[in-house]
């Protein structure tokens, strides 16, 4: 899966791997927030650093993401 989330704490990450979709990275947000495991008063964190489809976005989907 190119896009999945991991809770560790209160940290919340969404790790983006390779080519990914901006629907695959919001629908990974909206299973985590429905995940009873989610931390409560969570920190936020996308991890872009294994993600190739980051240089090719263009700013209003970047925008959207955010």
């Amino acid at each position: 899966m190119p896009v999945s989330y991991h809770f560790a704490g209160r940290l919340f990450r969404l790790a983006c791997v390779g080519e990914y979709t901006v629907s695959e990275l919001k629908k990974a947000h909206d299973d985590a927030l429905e995940d009873p495991r989610f931390p409560e008063d969570a920190r936020f964190l996308i991890d872009v650093s294994q993600a190739a489809s980051l240089v090719t976005r263009r700013a209003d989907e970047i925008r959207d993401v955010v």
